[in-house]
This record gives C-alpha cells, sequence and structure tokens, in this order.
C-alpha cells in the first residue's frame, strides 16, 4: 500500500479579532501535515520472500516496522512454515 492520502491541517487564529482575521472553515484546505495509507483489517501490508537462514532478520524487520504502524500488525508465515520450525 502506498500513503496517496494526505492530512491537512487547517490552523485556526486565536485570541482577540481572530474572528475578523480568519475565514473559518470556508476554503479550509490547510497545510499539509502527512500522508496516510487507508487499510482494511487483514490487509496485506508488506510480502518478504527470503531464504530459511534470512528468515529471522527478516521478522526482527517486520517486527521493527509494524512497532511504527497504528493498527495491531502480526506476523503470517504463509509457505516455509515447517522449514523455520525444524
Amino acid at each position: 500500500k502506498f500513503p496517496h492520502q494526505v492530512i491537512r491541517e487547517n490552523k485556526q487564529a486565536t485570541g482577540a479579532g481572530a474572528d475578523r482575521v480568519s475565514d473559518g472553515m470556508r476554503q479550509s484546505f490547510g497545510k499539509i501535515v502527512g500522508t496516510a495509507a487507508r487499510i482494511q483489517a487483514g490487509e496485506r501490508l508488506f510480502t518478504a520472500w527470503c531464504e530459511v537462514d534470512q528468515a529471522p532478520a527478516v521478522k526482527e524487520a517486520y517486527r521493527r516496522a509494524y512497532n511504527k504502524i497504528t493498527p495491531p500488525c502480526r506476523i503470517k508465515v504463509e509457505r516455509g512454515e515447517e522449514l523455520l520450525i525444524a
């Protein structure tokens, strides 16, 4: 998934006379403060193909990556799990 959703922030003026300075929500496009990707529950975010000896490094990389992602994530080995256990 690519982060194509742009997050914008419309800063509101505060203090005395703010109502004369700001336009409220009229044309409230705001400044870009970040990007996001829309994902559904159970949707695959990352995919990696690796050799058996590289699997621990890939799992560690994914563990570090999902600590930076908001929704709860899990690592799922689809093929070759019997090679990792043996």
